[in-house]
């Protein structure tokens, strides 16, 4: 997630390491040079960053912080839920629903670093919620029998019935973004998912939001 790191879990609900991006001090980037010249582009670089850990926050305060109404309470509900975070959101999935929070680094209240952007009715998901991620093109919640996509565009999803052995996408990828790859006990299947190419991104609720940062050439720190 940008420079910070979400981690799911099946024993709780996960966490985020929230890091900041700083400015090297004259004394560190006067330790990386090898030698004079590459001193002299170190002093001037100014590209040098570092990451600094902020906190470390529990994936339901980052939720119980947002309108208190719309988010169970995860100590009182005895409900499969799985949470996961890719680059600019993180989503708290349950069999009813998918709660959805933007998450912006540059900025330095914690209440302008998360964002509620609503939520998405599963229509009430069967057995437990094995697995989670977002990919340009919606998210993707592994079942016990299949997986089911939800769009980018918001207003529809599609079903994959059948247990998958495995399964992937591509994010950072130059050709393949738009792809999920399953693989079944004898088989390996390739969906393409197009319709995200008319979503707009500054607007986009689902799935990550298309970006240089993301891009296959690297993070961008400007």
């Amino acid at each position: 997630m940008y420079f910070s790191i979400f981690s799911s879990s099946y024993f709780n609900s996960g966490y985020l390491a929230d890091f900041t991006l700083e400015d090297l001090s004259f004394k560190e980037r006067l330790g990386r040079a090898k030698d004079d010249e590459d001193r002299y582009d170190q002093l001037k670089s100014p590209r040098l960053k570092k990451r600094q850990l902020k906190e470390i926050l529990p994936s339901d305060s980052i939720f119980s912080d947002q309108d208190k109404d719309l988010f169970i309470n995860p100590e009182e509900d005895n409900i499969s839920k799985y949470a996961w975070g890719v680059h600019d959101k993180i989503c708290l999935a349950t069999q009813a629903y998918i709660d959805i929070v933007q998450y912006s680094p540059y900025h330095q209240a914690r209440y302008e670093r998360f964002k509620h952007l609503g939520r998405i009715n599963t229509g009430g998901l069967q057995g437990d919620i094995i697995r989670g991620d977002s990919a340009l093109f919606g998210f993707i919640v592994e079942l016990d029998d299949g997986l089911l996509i939800f769009n980018s565009d918001g207003e529809s999803s599609t079903l994959l019935s059948g247990e998958p052995v495995n399964w992937r996408i591509f994010p950072r990828s130059k050709y393949y973004t738009n792809q999920l790859h399953v693989i079944y006990e004898d088989y390996l299947c390739i969906y393409s998912f197009n319709q995200d190419y008319f979503v707009d991104q500054n607007k986009k609720r689902v799935g990550i939001r298309h970006s240089k940062a993301f891009s296959s050439g690297g993070f961008d720190a400007k």
